[in-house]
Parts: structure tokens; C-alpha cells; sequence
């Protein structure tokens, strides 16, 4: 091999090395971001279910305060009438 043939194959080892590993570090972060991203929505979704149940619990309590609401009202007309 000559000088010139043995200088152009390391120019091209650095050159593949100076494209090649750009793309390896993008794509390990596109990686962590993927994973990333799966975890926030396995959380949004747990969230989402509790906001639901939440929800729920809410909707009762304002039932039976609604009822409480009735039977203060009704006790009082009773005491009013006496």
C-alpha cells in the first residue's frame, strides 16, 4: 500500500466515525425519549383513572349532602309547624 492509499483509508475510518456516531447518540436518545414518553402515559392513564374516581366520590358526597340538605329542611318545617 502506498502513503497516499494507507492516508485516504484513515480519512475514511474518520469520516464513517465522524457520521456513524452522531447517529448512534440520536438514536439511543430517540430511545430514552420512547421510553420516556410510554412511562408518562402508563402515568397520564393511572392519573386519569384516579381524576375519575375522584370524580365519582364527589358525586356522592354531593348526593348525600343534597339528602342531609332535604332532611335539615324537612326537620325544620316540622319544628317551624310545633
Amino acid at each position: 500500500m502506498t502513503d497516499t492509499m494507507i492516508v485516504s483509508a484513515v480519512g475514511l475510518i474518520a469520516a464513517l466515525i465522524a457520521i456513524v456516531a452522531p447517529i448512534v447518540r440520536l438514536n439511543a436518545n430517540i430511545a430514552t425519549l420512547n421510553a420516556t414518553l410510554n412511562e408518562m402515559r402508563a402515568n397520564y392513564e393511572s392519573h386519569d383513572k384516579r381524576i375519575e374516581r375522584h370524580g365519582e366520590q364527589i358525586d356522592e358526597l354531593n348526593a348525600k349532602v343534597a339528602d342531609h340538605g332535604a332532611r335539615i329542611t324537612v326537620l325544620e318545617e316540622r319544628k317551624d309547624r310545633q
